[in-house]
């Protein structure tokens, strides 16, 4: 049958007839969609309808009693409201010829394709009030985030640091600017933005500082690394407006291990090689803020770090919202298996809040992202403390993308802010503040335009907007130091991988 012919709905379907969709979404209040409709027509009976609809963050699939049967051939989805971010999305309106869509090839898929625009703008409500979708300032609230680029290789074969190969030219030759100059393109862009507390956090590996030096010693690389540690030496000097440094290399491994894995001793001597290596290399001393490799953290780690001089260790966010009583476990789907309720120490939260136009399976806590000590109780009854910063698990991982483009720094930041207007979880003494962590030498987050005008924009949006503000983790720390009597639990674990 050819589409605008009548439906013959004791057959099954060969033809979807029609797809109806409203041409824009107007947002709602905090720049979520309005509950809407889609409504598609074939010319016959579908045994397995379903429609998907597609947006950067992921997809929303619609199947079973959520494709309404309104009639012969006709159908109705509703798309309820907060499901989706201002932004643009692919809509897939599909039917299975066969029962059993299992084992159905694919010539019994029939599928059409429609964009859909959910724009952001005023809504008028019942009440006739006109809700803005991005809340504005309000009057001593102010959300703060860093930024943190790892830098490392291995040595590929552990038992010769001397081994290279053509493998090893393409792999290092194709990060040049990444061991380079990107860091500091980056920060200049921070100071003439004048942002008074711009800068960021970076690890570099010891094996990945030793083979450098090895590439300007031995001319590797064609030279491409001859001084290739110049441009930081220079901007390491640079300060922000609290006297800490804009660029700071933090505490790490030098062999990148697993540190709850290994002996505490042998974190200490990690800790150690590193920041021998790193003064040698860039002229100051590391940081006393770790970031540990994988961001891998356990709490019995806290004595060793004390011992070694590390004041702050930087740790995955899910793993302080899974250590709450009464997590939103939301399935498989998180990566994780559902949390261990002997970690879950730490009072019940009431501000879940879902992302939106990022990739976000899970609810995150606003109210959890700042720093906080966390504790260790050892089995002498010692309790011992460390500073814990927050890396945000989905946000950091849509930054790890390439930024702008990726992670749509206003949008989804707003949604924080918005949770915690809603909420009334501001606290002036301790604001939010968390990282955005990602590996500085790969692909995305690694990539030039990322350095250059993904941090452009980044610096122009941040100068203009009062509620929020970029800083580095040692500023926000002098500014907002955590108490120490406040000390919460962390379950073990890495980042999101």
């Amino acid at each position: 049958m050819q589409k605008g012919t009548k439906t013959d709905d004791s057959a099954i379907f060969t033809d979807i007839l029609n797809v109806s969709i409203p041409e824009a979404i107007k947002a709602e209040k905090l720049g979520y969609n309005r509950t809407f409709e889609i409504k598609f027509t074939t010319n016959g009976y579908i045994p397995f309808p379903q429609v998907i609809i597609r947006g950067s963050a992921g997809e929303h699939l619609f199947k079973d009693e959520k494709v309404k049967k309104v009639g012969p051939g006709d159908y109705s989805v509703t798309v309820p409201e907060k499901t989706l971010f201002a932004g643009e999305y692919q809509v897939q309106v599909e039917g299975c010829r066969s029962e059993q869509w299992q084992t159905a090839g694919g010539g019994d898929w029939i599928k059409a394709f429609r964009q859909l625009k959910v724009e952001n703008g005023d809504v008028s409500t019942k009440s006739g009030k006109t809700p803005q979708v991005t809340v504005k300032a309000q009057k001593g609230v102010k959300l703060y985030f860093g930024i943190h680029k790892h830098m490392h290789q291995p040595f590929y074969k552990s038992t010769d640091t001397s081994f290279w190969d053509g493998e090893k030219e393409e792999i290092f030759g194709s990060r040049g600017g990444a061991y380079t100059t990107f860091i500091s393109e980056a920060v200049n862009h921070y100071i003439n933005g004048k942002l008074p507390h711009g800068g960021l956090s970076t690890s570099w590996s010891g094996s990945l500082i030793y083979q450098l030096n090895k590439c300007s010693k031995e001319g590797l690389c064609g030279g491409r690394f001859n001084s290739w540690n110049d441009s930081l030496r220079k901007i390491a000097k640079e300060s922000t407006k609290e006297k800490n440094r804009r660029v700071a290399f933090t505490a790490f491994g030098y062999y990148h291990p697993l540190m709850p894995l290994i002996p505490g001793k042998n974190i200490v001597s990690q800790i150690e090689m590193h920041r021998k290596i790193l003064k040698e290399t860039f002229g100051v001393d590391a940081s006393d803020i770790l970031f540990p490799p994988e961001t891998a953290f356990h709490v019995r780690m806290i004595p060793w770090l004390n011992k070694a001089g590390v004041k702050a260790v930087i740790y995955d966010s899910i793993h302080r919202y899974r250590a709450c009583k009464n997590y939103p476990y939301p399935g498989i789907e998180e990566g994780m298996l559902p949390p261990d309720p002997a970690q879950q120490e730490n009072p019940q939260v009431d501000d879940w809040t879902s992302l939106q136009n990022i990739w976000a399976p899970g609810k995150i806590s606003p109210s959890l992202l700042k720093p906080e000590y966390i504790k260790y109780e050892d089995v002498d009854g010692s309790v011992h403390k460390i500073i814990g910063v927050p890396a945000e698990r989905y946000i950091g991982n849509e930054d790890a993308r390439g930024g702008y483009g990726a992670l749509q720094y206003e949008h989804v930041l707003s949604q924080l802010y918005s949770s915690i207007i809603e909420h009334g979880t501001y606290d002036p003494k301790h604001p939010p503040f968390f990282v955005l962590h990602s590996d500085g030498d790969n692909h995305g987050g690694g990539a030039d335009s990322y350095y250059r005008h993904n941090t452009q924009r980044l610096v122009e949006w941040v100068g203009a907007d009062e509620r929020f503000e970029l800083t580095t983790i040692e500023d926000y720390l002098d500014m907002f130091p955590p108490d120490p009597k406040d000390a919460v639990h962390v379950e073990p674990g890495s980042w999101a991988g």
